[in-house]
């Protein structure tokens, strides 16, 4: 049998043919995967679009129902506080007199709570009472006693807790008299006059009793003359 031989310019022409083919067809390959690489890439970035938008859509949603909620929180709360009536405190209104047990002190007060009057309790048969002006000093004083003598004051208070009027009755013991006066104020517990009278009357006098008017400077009672006039006899 007959082998027949091949030149070995044309074997290596061969070979560089085969080697081309196969180089060609592996670069269609390369090419191939290259464009399907690039095709998952494209699908994916847009996969990565449409998850961003998503999560977009998304995070809005969220805010918008936080919004709602809070907006239902705000609306309740202004139906409850329409519906809710507020209740305001009371002023606390200071009462113009405190009335304490008998051995306490009592006390009246100016419209501004300031202390008006002080009336302590009794010690050894005295009992002080103090006139407050507005500013806090004392105006004037006075007391109640209970012992050999009896005096007593009965305090009249205007409205506005400032001292109108004492009433006083003064009862010396052993005597066939008593003496009673009055003594008017001003709005700021300042003594004003008074006005002393014996009882029982035993002359025009005794009815007319005396006056006084309180000398502020010297802070004592100045006593007023008073003069009767009669008709000559013609």
């Amino acid at each position: 049998m007959m082998i027949k031989t091949i030149p070995m310019s044309k074997l290596l022409i061969l070979i560089v043919i085969g080697f081309t083919f196969s180089c060609k067809s592996h670069n269609q390959e390369v090419q191939k995967d290259n464009r399907k690489i690039d095709s998952l890439i494209t699908v994916i970035n847009e996969l990565n679009n449409k998850v961003t938008k998503m999560d977009s859509a998304l995070q809005s949603k969220n805010t918008f129902v936080s919004k709602v909620e809070v907006l239902k929180d705000s609306t309740s709360q202004i139906t409850n506080k329409s519906i809710t009536k507020i209740k305001k405190p009371k002023p606390v209104i200071k009462p113009k007199v405190e009335l304490k047990p008998l051995n306490d002190t009592v006390l009246y007060f100016f419209d501004d709570g300031r202390i008006s009057v002080k009336v302590l309790p009794f010690v050894d048969g005295r009992q002080s009472i103090f006139i407050f002006k507005p500013n806090g000093d004392i105006a004037f004083e006075t007391e109640n006693v209970q012992l050999s003598y009896h005096l007593s004051n009965d305090l009249k208070i205007r409205d506005d807790g400032s001292l109108e009027l004492i009433k006083s009755s003064m009862n010396p013991g052993a005597s066939l008299y008593w003496y009673e006066s009055v003594i008017g104020f001003d709005i700021d517990n300042e003594p004003l006059y008074k006005q002393t009278s014996r009882h029982p009357y035993e002359s025009v006098n005794d009815a007319m009793g005396e006056k006084y008017l309180w000398n502020k400077l010297e802070r004592k009672w100045v006593k007023q003359e008073i003069i009767i006039e009669t008709n000559m006899p013609k």
